[in-house]
Formats: structure tokens, C-alpha cells, sequence
């Protein structure tokens, strides 16, 4: 697998969704991995209580960004993947905790880090809060393997380090795509 964790410029966004984007037939593998998160948010400024968490290796990754909004996409191997399953419950999780909280100082909060293999993990990239999510077929009539997720482009965000880390890649804020 061929990583550039010692580069010494930043990555741009851009570069960061098209190193994320596809599969490598090199090393038969999605060239991102994932991690799902979904917490309870605090607006008193307490840490957020973790709900979920789950790793996700088996999709390829691609991110297309309009104007505001930006789709990211999963695109699993099969109808059959567990991950897919596991992807689209918590995704509804999501939805459930946003219609019934009922204390406002409370909110759910989902993020997908895509972790892309080109940088070893030193940037990711964290799409947080989708507008709307869909299960959908990989073409006009194929098997709905494909978890599409609208998220405001402002929840589209880079960062440098490690993907617990604080530290946002102000760099990484270029808006093409």
C-alpha cells in the first residue's frame, strides 16, 4: 500500500475526497476506511455521551460537492454486507434521537470520519449531521447496496491528526471539488 505520511504540505480537501474516493486493485481494498459515531451532544458543555460507534472497511467512498451541500456516498459490495445494515440502522438511530429529544439543550450528533489509506491516518476528513440519507440501488437496476448522505457543506470538514484530535486543517477548506 502506498502511504505519504511524511508529506510536507498540507493536503487540500480536494485532494483529500479524491484520495479517499474508489478502490485500490493493488491492494483489493477501498482506498478509505470509516468510523461512524453517534453521541449525544451537550449544549451545557459537558463531553458528549457516546450512543454508537462502529468501524466500516467494506464500502468505497466517493464525495461530491455542490455550492452548500455536499453527497457522500458508500457504495457497499453487496446487498448481504452486515456493515450496510449496521451503516443504515444507526443512520436511522440518528434520525429517531433528532425527532424526540425533547430537552433542547440536548441534540444528536452523527459523524463519518473517512480516513484515507494514501495519508496513513495524519488527515481525515469528518462529515457530520446528514440533511437526509437514502439506501438506494448501485445502478438503474441493481441490488440497493449504495448509502447516499446529503450533509451542509460547513459539516464537511478536514483535519490533521489523529481523528480524535482537535486540530482542524484550516487549509483543508477549499471549496472545489
Amino acid at each position: 500500500m502506498e502511504t505519504e505520511p511524511n508529506t510536507t504540505t498540507t493536503p487540500t480537501m480536494k485532494e483529500l475526497i479524491m484520495a479517499s474516493a474508489g478502490y485500490n486493485d493493488e491492494i483489493q481494498a477501498p482506498n478509505a476506511s470509516c468510523i461512524l459515531y453517534l453521541d449525544v451532544f451537550h449544549m451545557d458543555g459537558a463531553k458528549p455521551t457516546p450512543i454508537s460507534q462502529m468501524s466500516i472497511v467494506t464500502p468505497t467512498v466517493n464525495i461530491f460537492r455542490h455550492e452548500e451541500t455536499s453527497m457522500v456516498t458508500l457504495t457497499f459490495p453487496t446487498k448481504f454486507e452486515r456493515e450496510l445494515a449496521s451503516v443504515y440502522n444507526m443512520l436511522e438511530a440518528f434520525g429517531d434521537a433528532s425527532q424526540s429529544m425533547e430537552d433542547e439543550s440536548d441534540f444528536p450528533l452523527l459523524r463519518l470520519v473517512i480516513i484515507p489509506n494514501k495519508y496513513a491516518g495524519k488527515y481525515y476528513i469528518v462529515a457530520a449531521n446528514p440533511l437526509l440519507w437514502s439506501l438506494c440501488p448501485a445502478g438503474l437496476d441493481g441490488e440497493p447496496r449504495v448509502i447516499r448522505f446529503a450533509v451542509s457543506d460547513e459539516n464537511l470538514v478536514a483535519y490533521e491528526g489523529e481523528e480524535d484530535g482537535e486540530s482542524e486543517a484550516e487549509t483543508n477548506t477549499d471549496t472545489e471539488s
